[in-house]
């Protein structure tokens, strides 16, 4: 799903359209690109590197490779395990 949001652009992943079930979203503002996980304060967080509230936490993502580090893989996948609605499987694109 994408959204404005406030004043940022957000793209958000999850099973469906309610932005309430998104795993995480990308959101885009002037002040910079930030990964965003719904339910960050459930997730495990060794490094200390989610900010944020009582529920949302996130990530400032100074460019694209900080989306491979070790310890932001490791969020994804935690913030996938947390979703009660499973995510769709990936169509066949390889199909004509």
């Amino acid at each position: 799903m994408v959204y404005e949001n406030y004043n940022c652009f957000v793209i958000g992943y999850g099973p469906n359209e309610r932005a309430s079930e998104a795993v995480l979203s990308l959101t885009a503002q002037a002040k910079g690109v930030a990964i965003c996980f719904t339910q960050g304060a459930k997730l495990p967080d060794p490094k200390g590197v989610l900010i944020g509230g009582n529920q949302t936490r996130s990530l400032r993502l100074e460019n694209a490779e900080a989306l491979s580090r070790v310890e932001v893989e490791a969020l994804i996948q935690a913030a996938q395990a947390l979703e009660k609605t499973p995510m769709p499987a990936a169509p066949n694109l390889t199909q004509p």
